[in-house]
């Protein structure tokens, strides 16, 4: 697939992007992929979008120029159209008939298995919505993808719902039970000298977000001090040192230090709050946490720093990351009695910063930020830039 920008006069061009399509594309079920496939899936679309950018706001229609090309529209300039555009799932006209396109929170994918989609793998067993899943999804090489003899993994078995300690014991220590399983940063030893697992080290741009509830009846966290008091009471380069092993560095916002927009910004302003006076704030505080139990790594070395201020964390754990999204998208409408949440807030946006900004986005489902206009008023403004504007990086 190729874009161009439809219209050089600079108004228009904003709004205008031409679309060419690879011809000879199938759909896993052997139908040809064409223009009338993109409009089709985008009438959907704009039935029932998913709400985590804006373009369920900004894009106006879309239109067949020809069997290759299609035309989209937009009614406002928006730089983050083209993420945006790799990020929507294109499905056949069987499984649009049958469910639609049906964009939530947390996106759309797949309700049931089926050759479905235009992707590498079919969906053969299961199914994994973000909310909804099966403790098992397998995948199954698509035919119509790859070149003859390709691929050379044509079963994907992904576990949904299995034990961080199990997962980690499988891989480092059992033979051909597990091929890939992320491991936390204090297994890394044990990884280097398993003899059934080989350790890989990345550079990432995924994220732990941890959340605030600031929308609980009378939660210690509606007081914007007593937020700064437990951020300020975390030593984080202890954090990076002891608990991830030094596998990282510290980053002057709430997103990776690696997104280019980010790492060239001010490192980040020193603790000011005095020990003393963190004492005082914090001594006799008790939090509720609600974590993934791959995330407890990360919490111990919290936990063991915030005891010093007379704080308790009362640990609820759970093995699914269903219980996260159930307890995160519903606390807008129906705040809940955790005071923080964690949150596996990997690289979803394709090297975008956006990926961590949305959720400081007031009204949506995955923010806690309320009356804060000044963001709101940032987060306008960014959606109307793309990443090499050099405003991006203001903003």
């Amino acid at each position: 697939m190729g874009v161009h920008d439809g219209n050089q006069n600079r108004k228009k061009k904003d709004l205008i992007f031409d679309v060419h399509l690879r011809k000879g594309v199938k759909f896993q079920d052997g139908t040809f992929f064409n223009a009338d496939s993109v409009v089709e899936n985008f009438q959907h679309f704009l039935l029932h979008p998913f709400t985590y950018t804006d373009i369920h706001n900004r894009l106006e229609s879309v239109k067949k120029l020809n069997n290759y090309t299609v035309r989209f529209y937009l009614k406002e300039p928006y730089g983050m159209f083209l993420n945006d555009l790799a990020s929507i799932n294109l499905y056949s006209s069987s499984y649009l008939d049958k469910f639609g396109w049906m964009g939530e929170a947390t996106g759309d994918s797949m309700v049931e298995p089926g050759l479905y989609g235009l992707g590498p793998f079919v969906l053969y067993k299961g199914y994994a919505t973000g909310r909804e899943q099966t403790k098992q999804v397998v995948l199954k090489a698509n035919p119509y993808y790859y070149e003859k003899g390709k691929p050379y993994i044509e079963t994907i078995t992904i576990y949904t719902e299995l034990g961080f300690d199990e997962a980690v014991t499988r891989a480092l220590q059992e033979e051909s039970t597990m091929d890939i399983t992320p491991i936390p940063f204090n297994k890394k030893v044990e990884a280097v000298l398993s003899k059934e697992a080989k350790l890989i080290i990345l550079p990432s741009m995924h994220n732990y977000t941890i959340y605030f509830n600031m929308l609980k009846p009378n939660g210690v966290f509606r007081d914007e001090f007593m937020r700064k008091a437990i951020v300020d009471a975390v030593d984080q380069d202890n954090l990076l040192n002891f608990v991830y092993k030094k596998e990282g560095k510290l980053s002057s916002s709430a997103a990776s230090s690696r997104y280019t927009a980010i790492e060239n910004l001010a490192p980040a302003i020193p603790v000011k709050t005095s020990q003393a006076k963190l004492h005082d704030m914090l001594d006799g505080l008790e939090l509720n946490v609600l974590t993934q139990d791959r995330f407890m790594f990360l919490w111990r070395g919290i936990e063991y720093q915030l005891q010093k201020y007379g704080v308790t964390l009362n640990f609820h754990i759970t093995q699914s990351e269903k219980t996260i999204y159930e307890n995160l998208l519903t606390n807008q409408e129906s705040p809940k009695d955790w005071d923080i949440l964690t949150w596996g807030n990997d690289d979803w946006y394709g090297n975008n910063p956006w990926t961590v900004f949305f959720t400081y986005r007031e009204g949506s489902e995955w923010s806690m930020v309320k009356g804060d206009k000044k963001m709101q008023s940032l987060l306008a403004d960014l959606f109307e830039t793309s990443l090499d504007n050099k405003e991006h990086a203001n903003i």
